[in-house]
């Protein structure tokens, strides 16, 4: 709070000023930016400072994507980018930290919204799938970064961490260090790649959990502790 409220004057004073003087309107839009810019970077900073590992649960992965996905639609429907979401009908869990992971969908739709920004007909979805021992998200935008942009790529065709943050114009500096760290922690894999027809897709690989087999043997478990 100490440096947000001082930031909201500093805006507030800027609109005002630019409202009233035809020589600061010049200059609007790259100050309240450069703002943006400076909470957004706070935001990052104390998401670090709050990054401790919770124990983890077993959580459905179908409802991580629903709730993260109706706290991104504001923000979507403010930037012109449209969201879409492919699930599974049957329910996909995992053993994770379920606030981290929602974290991690945040920060790679927001890198999507960014590389979209451009586009009328922009959208970024997300999908959810599995294979035998993981549970898989994919976060894929249509942006109009790809390969042919100078973006280096790994002997696999994967893009690099550090390709795809200056790619994405990264306004929040710290956010893919974060992700690789998080995914890690979890066991879990990440990879970024370069779509044939523009946009990026990544993908992560978390280790699944089998919800009904484990809720099984967590209800009688829970019955001898109570006796």
């Amino acid at each position: 709070h100490e440096i947000r409220n001082p930031l909201t004057s500093v805006r507030g004073f800027v609109q005002l000023a630019a409202s009233q003087a035809e020589e600061m309107n010049r200059w609007k839009d790259i100050i309240l930016s450069e703002i943006d810019r400076i909470d957004a970077l706070l935001s990052r900073l104390l998401e670090i400072a709050d990054h401790q590992w919770q124990r983890p649960r077993l959580v459905c992965l179908n409802d991580v994507v629903k709730k993260t996905l109706e706290l991104m639609h504001s923000e979507a429907v403010m930037r012109g980018c449209r969201l879409k979401q492919y699930l599974p009908e049957k329910m996909i869990y995992a053993w994770l930290e379920e606030r981290q992971i929602q974290q991690v969908l945040v920060q790679l739709i927001q890198y999507g919204m960014l590389a979209v920004e451009n586009r009328a007909d922009g959208f970024v979805e997300v999908m959810l799938d599995e294979q035998a021992d993981a549970a898989i998200l994919i976060v894929r935008d249509n942006g109009d970064v790809h390969s042919g942009d100078g973006m280096s790529m790994d002997a696999d065709g994967v893009l690099t961490m550090d390709s795809f943050g200056q790619a994405k114009n990264d306004l929040y500096g710290f956010g893919i260090s974060l992700i690789q760290q998080i995914v890690s922690e979890h066991g879990g894999k990440l990879s970024i790649h370069s779509l044939p027809l523009g946009g990026n897709e990544v993908v992560l690989f978390l280790p699944k959990g089998d919800g009904e087999r484990e809720m099984q043997l967590v209800a009688p478990a829970g019955r001898d502790h109570i006796e």
